[in-house]
């Protein structure tokens, strides 16, 4: 085809795929399932028992932070975090966890504390199943999640 001279190339068309609703909605609803069940986990927190107790009692003490100021102020919020919100009962016999709890009895060394623990939570990913930033879930709309999930099922975004 010739337009004033030069060649106008057609490109080929791309024909339109099938929309696949039936898994945009289960997958739109999986997804929010989930957020509300984290939603509703946060609002249900282990109750503060045994060694996570007493990691909390250690931890909260502000003049310790203030004495070390080299340490993180950021640290004590995330190691909140996974004591509120993460159950240490099944780490309570963890040889690590203890072998730490026992120097700091020992020694009373905060700044080994804080990098042990920090190390351990890390170790068996504690901070992750912490780390649910509810502002953020709570913001999630059912029309916003289907249009995401919408484009990566159709386009692969």
């Amino acid at each position: 085809m010739y337009r004033r001279g030069r060649q106008l190339r057609l490109e080929p068309r791309i024909e339109p795929v099938p929309v696949p609703y039936e898994l945009l909605e289960r997958a739109t609803h999986d997804v929010l399932a989930q957020v509300r069940g984290e939603q509703a986990r946060n609002r249900v927190r282990p109750a503060l028992t045994g060694m996570a107790q007493k990691l909390y009692n250690w931890l909260n003490r502000p003049t310790l932070w203030q004495e070390n100021e080299a340490l993180d102020p950021d640290q004590l919020r995330r190691f909140n975090g996974v004591l509120e919100q993460v159950s240490l009962r099944p780490f309570e016999r963890d040889r690590g966890l203890r072998a730490l709890v026992k120097a700091y009895e020992g020694g009373s060394d905060f700044a080994q504390l804080v990098a042990d623990l920090d190390s351990f939570f890390t170790e068996n990913g504690l901070y992750q199943e912490s780390d649910v930033d509810i502002v953020t879930a709570e913001a999630i709309k059912e029309e916003d999640l289907r249009l995401v999930c919408y484009e990566r099922l159709v386009h692969g975004v």
